[in-house]
Formats: C-alpha cells, structure tokens, sequence
C-alpha cells in the first residue's frame, strides 16, 4: 500500500493522513489499477467530481510551492505520496500538486 510521508519537521502537529480526507485513497486506487482514467490528474478530476481549477505557481525541487506572487510565502508540503506519474504533493489551504508529464498541475482539492 502506498502510504502518504508527513512532514512532521515543518508541521510537528501532523500525526494523521486523516487531514487530506479521501484524497490518499484515490492515489491508492490509480495506483494499484483500479480506475479507467490514464493520468492520476484525470483520475482525481473524476473521483472530485466538482473539476479541477488549476492555478499559477511551481512546486521547486524539494517539493516547496512557490506562488507567483511576490508578497507570498513559499508553502513546504504537508504531505507527499508517490504515485505512478511521480510524487504528488501535499500543501495548507488544501493546494495539491498533481504529477503530470509535462510538470505539475496546481490545484486545490478540498
């Protein structure tokens, strides 16, 4: 079972993946073959169900968000899970970076 990392260095409050709802057990599903969608993107799109509004932003290498707004903080990921596409991250105010092909696909999901 693919399980989803804590940060409990930058969160030490974390003690539960309880805190990203059903999102862990979606991962889980593409990961392990049981949905018909070919891209996790695609897959959490379906299983939401409310689409996905994708923003401006970038996840930098060690997983960090950084906004394009110069008067935001960059965000450290809450959580990580690592998926069939890549690793997926993650952020507070319910920010998700989906692995995509061509990057990451920045969203909230809540």
């Amino acid at each position: 079972m693919v399980e989803v990392t804590l940060n409990t260095t930058d969160y030490p409050q974390l003690n539960s993946e309880e805190v990203f709802g059903l999102l862990p057990n979606w991962v889980r599903q593409y990961n392990v073959g049981l949905t018909e969608e070919e891209t996790l993107k695609d897959h959490l799109d379906t299983a939401y169900g409310f689409g996905l509004y994708e923003f401006d932003g970038e996840i930098l290498e060690d997983g960090t968000y950084r906004s394009p707004y110069e008067e935001d903080e960059d965000i450290k990921w809450i959580g990580k899970m690592n998926t069939l596409d890549g690793i997926l991250y993650f952020y507070k105010y319910s920010i998700v970076g989906i692995p995509t092909q061509s990057g990451y696909f920045l969203t909230r999901m809540d």
